[in-house]
């Protein structure tokens, strides 16, 4: 069972706002479990991964750094950004359904300048801000359509990179592909 790591972030009974974060993440209400202290289950990025998810050493990015540089380009998500407040994985799932419609609507300048803020975050990101981008950006980034086929031939390598690790990831861990899985 596939747990909303987004939960981690969240303290006490489940969120009215749930549905909403369901939405933005594309996640069922069964993927929440609620431990012995009434805080959700989350998959754990330094155990859960370990046949991909490798430290950096010496990070540069951090969460405010990350926000900042996806607000200046595209001010847009500014209150999208807002609402979640404190809540990574969310404010990165706005950041991939912004990225989704730019795909979807063939503005392939905003694609590319979306894909080298996830590949400067995912190259230079601490390890909160690499999983956001492994777990609520690239994993559920979908290609399939024309235009993302256009749109992968977009992404800097090191994205690309990260995109097959983390479904090769869920290939291994569900026995068989994600859905969102074009190779």
């Amino acid at each position: 069972c596939r747990f909303l790591h987004a939960a981690q972030e969240l303290s006490g009974d489940l969120p009215k706002e749930l549905p909403r974060i369901l939405r933005v993440l594309g996640h069922n209400v069964s993927q929440i479990t609620l431990g012995k202290d009434r805080r959700p289950f989350a998959r754990n990025s330094q155990t859960s991964y370990d046949g991909w998810y490798q430290p950096r050493p010496n990070p540069t990015m951090d969460t405010p750094d990350f926000q900042k540089l996806v607000l200046d380009d595209f001010p847009a998500l500014r209150e999208d950004f807002e609402e979640w407040h404190d809540l990574l994985h969310l404010q990165v799932s706005e950041f991939l359904a912004f990225t989704q419609a730019a795909i979807e609507a063939r503005r392939f300048s905003v694609v590319s300048r979306c894909f080298e803020i996830a590949s400067a975050a995912l190259t230079q990101g601490n390890d909160s801000l690499r999983n956001a981008i492994y777990v609520s950006y690239l994993e559920h980034l979908d290609l399939r359509s024309d235009a993302g086929k256009h749109a992968k031939d977009l992404m800097p390598s090191e994205l690309k990179q990260g995109r097959n690790d983390i479904l090769d990831y869920d290939e291994q861990l569900l026995g068989r592909k994600w859905s969102t899985d074009d190779r």
